[in-house]
């Protein structure tokens, strides 16, 4: 990894002035955004590990600049109807996270719970991506925990992944509230700010189901009354 000579000093760590071999490093971005998409398992599958050695060889300083624009591609491919591409796609993220000495996953994270980062929403309003999201963040957040990492993560970031497991606790989907379960879990197992912050969306989120159940014990919401005729094992009324 080196500097090119005939750089601007005074533009700043641009990609462009930065090569990896005879490669620019801009260039490598450019073609790992397409390669990152690419439908083909094996492709898709030798860019995600390309990603992780370029980002092993690059300066810490540059390192978000050359892989925050390529986080959407990757985590796009949580939703493949490949397996193999999505176990890729984790394993890839948190391979990520570890580089540096973990000193980017914290970008990651924000980047996963963010809504930029992602699009497939259908048009009902349910976003698909919503339990790989919290998935991926709880293996995050575990995997940081083990290599005592997490801890150095801001209250803002703990808070954004909190406020996002909050949100998913009201999904339809028992799936994915019990990823938003597991997340405030392992939140709560890093201790300090985070687990005061988990704590704190566990608690909003009993009290929300507290007062869903008086709602459905108020009177007007109980059974509904039969009405129309009787089914098939009813007596018919006589004529």
């Amino acid at each position: 990894m080196k500097l090119l000579k005939d750089s601007d000093e005074d533009g700043g760590p641009l990609l462009s002035q930065y090569v990896l071999g005879d490669l620019r490093i801009s260039m490598l971005q450019s073609q790992l955004s397409t390669l990152l998409v690419d439908t083909v398992t094996a492709v898709f599958v030798n860019a995600a590990d390309l990603l992780c050695l370029i980002c092993s060889q690059v300066p810490l300083y540059i390192a978000p600049l050359f892989l925050e624009p390529l986080l959407p591609a990757l985590f796009g491919r949580l939703l493949d109807t490949s397996q193999k591409v999505r176990h890729k796609t984790a394993e890839t993220t948190l391979e990520v996270c570890s580089l540096h000495s973990s000193a980017l996953s914290e970008m990651v994270a924000q980047c996963v719970s963010s809504s930029s980062a992602w699009t497939s929403s259908d048009r009902s309003g349910t976003d698909r991506s919503t339990g790989p999201r919290l998935q991926l963040l709880g293996q995050m957040v575990k995997r940081m925990h083990d290599r005592d990492s997490a801890k150095v993560w801001s209250d803002e970031t703990w808070s954004t992944l909190a406020d996002y497991a909050l949100k998913a606790s009201e999904n339809k989907s028992a799936e994915v509230r019990k990823e938003a379960s597991n997340l405030l879990e392992n939140m709560a197992a890093v201790g300090g700010r985070a687990s005061e912050i988990a704590d704190q969306a566990a608690t909003q989120i009993k009290a929300m189901a507290e007062e869903r159940a008086k709602q459905k014990m108020r009177p007007g919401t109980g059974v509904r009354p039969l009405t129309g005729r009787l089914g098939t094992g009813g007596s018919r009324p006589s004529t």
